[in-house]
C-alpha cells in the first residue's frame, strides 16, 4: 500500500472512531473542507505541519497515521 493510501485510511478510521466529519476535523485543524477531503482520498499530499495539526484534532501522536492497522494496535 503506498504511504499516501495508508494515510487517507488510517485518516479516515480516527475520524470515524470520534465520529467526526470531514467538515468538523478540517475547521478545527484550520484547513479547508476539500483540502481534507482529497487528502482522505489519497488525491493530495500534506506538509508534516498539517498532518500534525490533524492529528491534535483527532487526539493521536502524529506517527500513528502513518502506520499499519496491525502495527497500531501494540501502541
Amino acid at each position: 500500500m503506498k504511504i499516501n493510501q495508508l494515510l487517507a485510511s488510517n485518516l479516515i478510521h480516527y475520524r470515524k472512531q470520534l465520529e467526526l466529519t470531514q467538515e468538523a476535523v478540517a475547521y478545527k485543524a484550520k484547513l479547508t473542507p476539500n483540502f481534507l477531503g482529497r487528502v482522505e482520498r489519497a488525491q493530495r499530499t500534506i506538509s508534516v505541519e498539517n498532518l500534525d495539526k490533524i492529528a491534535k484534532v483527532l487526539k493521536i501522536e502524529t506517527y500513528k497515521l502513518l502506520m499499519p492497522l496491525d502495527l497500531r494496535q501494540d501502541l
